[in-house]
């Protein structure tokens, strides 16, 4: 095959290969760091605060345990980057339509589960519904939260332990979801990815980890718009660049026709 042809027949297909990607766009990670204490999760419209002990490390609680009263309280009065409209995880499904059973480890669709099993990576994702007896669990990878790898590039002071829900079962009892805590109760012990409901009190002290609803990343610089293609606009204007391309390759690797004047010219 001719240089030439080859050349520019791989110009054609690069050109149209960047408007395609152009128009189409490409997959984004489903976390994404806001840059002021605040991570956004794209698939479930919802922003986590990036600090998982903020209730300690803002010298609100002493060491961040707390009952769920206390919890619900300390999300309900924060405000963090402008924002006071913060809350403890919901235990519902994403839309809102039905809770896992109690002490379930497939609670992938509550805010925390879809942390937990979705964007948590393969050491979360794995974890075995029972461990027994405990010696066998303590090396056991996936158990706790901190050693995700996908989430310890966003999130800081996540706590191997239990993480109140915002949603009550009863009037005594409220949800919480295992990221790592062990609860010595034969037959079976529970850890790591266990969504289920337990006493308010000071019985079952967890920790708390406020959300709120949507984006709450800054705007873009308006100073420097990022400019959009539509997927017919990129069609079209890939397919004119291949046919440029095309034209462009005609005309070198044919030979041009010569006129009888021309050709007299230079035999004399």
């Amino acid at each position: 095959m001719n240089t030439k042809f080859r050349s520019y027949r791989a110009s054609a297909t690069i050109a149209t290969s960047i408007i395609f990607a152009i128009a189409f766009g490409s997959a984004d990670a489903a976390l994404r760091s806001c840059g002021s204490g605040m991570i956004y999760d794209e698939e479930f419209d919802l922003t986590w605060l990036q600090d998982a002990n903020y209730a300690q490390t803002s010298g609100y609680d002493s060491d961040g345990l707390m009952t769920w009263g206390e919890a619900a309280a300390w999300a309900d009065q924060l405000e963090f980057a402008g924002f006071s409209d913060w809350r403890l995880p919901s235990a519902t499904n994403r839309d809102a339509s039905v809770i896992c059973p109690n002490k379930s480890y497939s609670c992938n669709q509550s805010e925390m589960g879809h942390l937990w099993y979705a964007l948590g990576g393969p050491n979360l994702q794995n974890v075995p519904a029972t461990c027994t007896p405990r010696q066998t669990c303590d090396d056991a990878s996936g158990m706790y939260i901190n050693l995700s790898d996908e989430l310890n590039v966003f999130f800081i002071n996540m706590q191997n332990d239990n993480y109140w829900l915002g949603t009550e079962f009863d009037e005594n009892r409220a949800y919480g979801f295992n990221t790592g805590r062990f609860f010595d109760q034969p037959p079976q012990e529970s850890f790591g990815g266990r969504q289920g409901y337990g006493l308010k009190t000071s019985q079952f002290l967890s920790y708390a980890w406020a959300v709120r609803d949507g984006d709450s990343c800054p705007p873009p610089p308006t100073s420097t718009p990022i400019p959009t293609i539509g997927p017919a606009m990129g069609i079209i204007i890939g397919v004119a660049l291949a046919g440029l391309a095309r034209r462009e390759l005609r005309s070198r690797v044919r030979p041009s026709k010569v006129s009888d004047s021309e050709t007299k010219h230079t035999d004399a």
